[in-house]
């Protein structure tokens, strides 16, 4: 059971988000606007470790361990966690290009 304590901060909460909801939307939307050209501007400079191209449009990344538990780049820069999915992506992926990663993992089941 909540104490009186624990309502009072939620109704503050909310009272606050009323009044605020507007800048708080709009600083959200800016937030997302930077983490998605963060994350487009790192995808540029990769580059795919088979064949060397260069696009930000065709680059993937490989978890080299896909036994591991982490959550996925793909679901942290959907969550607009951008230095989390690059931390994630410069240690435990490889880039490639999504032709070489196909292959790669084609020829893994084949």
């Amino acid at each position: 059971m909540a104490n009186k304590a624990d309502e009072a901060r939620r109704e503050y909460a909310r009272q606050w988000y009323q009044k605020n909801k507007e800048a708080h939307k709009a600083r959200a939307k800016a937030n997302r606007a930077s983490q998605r050209t963060a994350w487009r501007e790192f995808k540029a400079q990769q580059v795919c470790a088979h064949c060397g191209v260069q696009h930000p449009a065709v680059i993937d990344f490989h978890h080299v361990d896909r036994n591991e538990s982490n959550k996925k780049v793909y679901k942290l820069v959907s969550s607009c966690r951008f230095a989390e999915a690059r931390r994630e992506a410069e240690l435990r992926c490889i880039p490639l290009c999504a032709n070489c990663h196909r292959i790669l993992h084609w020829g893994e089941s084949h």
